[in-house]
């Protein structure tokens, strides 16, 4: 096979196939390279190969060979090759973002990358009054992933990945969706509470029976109004009796 009349994009899907590590951050030329090098490795361990192994490969399959094959046929990928960039909040303080840059990107961004060694630039954003603060740029490779560590509480949040170009202005490329960040006190928004509205609470003390002026708390009031209610029963029982 002649590596170099295939597209980049040809090669890659063989450097898939034969397992090549880092081939996502490879040139043509780098990805030509190393196919030479896994082609020679793999014939030097066919040479290792006994005869006997062979003919057994040649036999009809069994369905125990067959099963394995189909399953062999879909591997799952190690990435899909599209562009992604995701900001997640943890706590206050804390964000998870991690990104994949597809071969095309990389392609499309080659002329900035070489002159940032092949780097991206990942940059944390939120805002105060309308404007838009950056909070912290790291150096990144196409894919990974970061923890932030800035105590932002209650603030809006995002990420955009990029490069530098010549004239040393940020080029974004992809931004994640905006977040908010956890609080870290008591929200302010409550929930509807199971209780006595206030002005009313004397109607019906009033009209239970208690004589009790000091709004018992709910424990006090249901005794009370349990006595109340036994000295009722009692009472008329005696005047039936009597």
């Amino acid at each position: 096979m002649n590596l170099e009349k295939l597209s980049k994009k040809e090669l890659y899907q063989l450097a898939r196939k034969k397992n090549i590590k880092n081939r996502s951050t490879m040139t043509k030329i780098k990805l030509i390279e190393a196919l030479k090098m896994e082609t020679l490795s793999e014939k030097s361990e066919d040479k290792n190969v006994s005869s006997s192994y062979t003919e057994v490969i040649k036999k009809e399959p069994s369905k125990e060979t067959k099963e394995v094959g189909i399953e062999e046929k879909y591997p799952i990928p190690e990435s899909y090759d599209v562009d992604s960039l995701v900001l997640m909040p943890i706590d206050p303080s804390t964000s998870f973002c991690y990104w994949y840059i597809s071969t095309n990107t990389n392609d499309e961004y080659k002329e900035y990358l070489s002159e940032s060694n092949g780097k991206y630039n990942i940059k944390m954003f939120t805002t105060s009054e309308g404007f838009s603060i950056e909070i912290q740029d790291i150096n990144v490779d196409n894919s990974g992933n970061y923890y932030f560590h800035h105590y932002l509480a209650g603030k809006v949040v995002w990420a955009e990945i990029g490069v530098i170009n010549p004239n040393g202005e940020f080029l974004p490329i992809l931004s994640s969706k905006k977040v908010t960040m956890p609080n870290d006190r008591l929200s302010d928004v409550t929930d509807e509470t199971f209780m006595t509205v206030k002005e009313h609470y004397s109607e019906i003390l009033k009209l239970s029976g208690i004589q009790d002026k000091t709004h018992p708390g709910s424990l006090e009031f249901h005794k009370a109004l349990l006595d109340h209610m036994l000295k009722s029963v009692s009472s008329k029982n005696i005047s039936k009796r009597s």
